[in-house]
């Protein structure tokens, strides 16, 4: 009787581990969540090189540069 309910839990433990494997072995294999972390360095990155566009004398180069460029279509306009 003990060697019968020893092996009917050891099936249970093994069947609940094959099953815990096989999920890690998919979730390893799964590349979604690599793809949503890249786009998200990516946005990350973009972030930080607007916020140094415009918190830098590039803000003011940009402004006079479309100031003069504008000036310049109105003259044609």
């Amino acid at each position: 009787m003990i060697n019968k309910l020893s092996t009917i839990a050891y099936c249970k433990v093994d069947a609940v581990f094959n099953n815990i494997k096989q999920s890690v072995l998919k979730f390893k294999k799964d590349e979604q969540g690599a793809v949503a972390i890249e786009y998200v360095i990516i946005a990350a990155i973009m972030a930080g090189v607007v916020y140094a566009v415009f918190n830098t004398g590039l803000h003011d180069a940009l402004d006079d540069a479309m100031g003069k460029i504008t000036a310049v279509i109105n003259k044609i306009s």
